[in-house]
């Protein structure tokens, strides 16, 4: 019998892609914790500046819920337009 993955660990995957792309459009990056499972820390790349998580406190969902409060990066004055991903 093939393993088989639990619901709740396919879902995760799937909010953590999610959170991932969210950021990316955003004009943002995450970065994920490799010690505590499910950290993530926002980051700024054009500043190199950590935006949240800096103990890599964020959930996926924090992640989503804080860009959308954050807004688009690439249309705030001083960010720099990005070319979209092709």
């Amino acid at each position: 019998m093939p393993f088989m993955f639990s619901n709740n660990s396919r879902e995760q995957r799937k909010l953590d892609s999610k959170a991932r792309r969210a950021a990316t459009r955003a004009g943002y990056s995450i970065v994920k914790s490799k010690v505590r499972p499910g950290g993530y820390r926002l980051l700024d790349p054009q500043r190199h500046m950590i935006i949240a998580g800096d103990q890599f406190d964020l959930s996926a969902g924090d992640v989503l819920r804080l860009i959308a409060s954050l807004g688009d990066y690439r249309k705030r004055p001083g960010g720099r337009i990005l070319k979209p991903p092709a």
